[in-house]
């Protein structure tokens, strides 16, 4: 073991100088490199593995509605509801045969996030 100028005992080899290195600061004073952060619920955190996948949500919502509306709260949709709504766009299908291929859709779904996303079916 070597005794540096600070009389500590030490390990580590002369080529690593890490009076050179930058302490990174954690938490929120911390500095953001350009980026904006923002504060997630831990509910709504723990859907997302990382900053990308709230990205790709994100964009996905503005795809789908044109805006995003901060007046109004999103306000999940139950199981119910879910239901009659689908039974609804079924018995409108069949009424009218209008509606969009599952194989259109899951194409435009799985572009998503690609460098070759294609355009949200109408």
């Amino acid at each position: 073991m070597n005794k540096d100028e600070t009389g500590m005992d030490d390990d580590l080899r002369s080529e690593y100088d890490l009076r050179k290195l930058r302490v990174r600061r954690v938490g929120s004073g911390r500095k953001t490199f350009g980026g904006v952060n923002i504060r997630l619920e831990p509910d709504v955190a723990e859907m997302f593995p990382d900053s990308e996948a709230v990205n790709k949500a994100l964009r996905f919502l503005i795809r789908i509605t044109g805006e995003i509306d901060t007046a109004n709260e999103f306000q999940p949709v139950g199981e119910e509801e879910t239901i009659a709504k689908s039974l609804a766009a079924l018995q409108d299908y069949q009424t009218n045969k209008t509606g969009m291929g599952h194989d259109r859709v899951k194409q435009w779904a799985d572009s998503l996030g690609s460098d070759r996303e294609l355009p949200c079916p109408q």
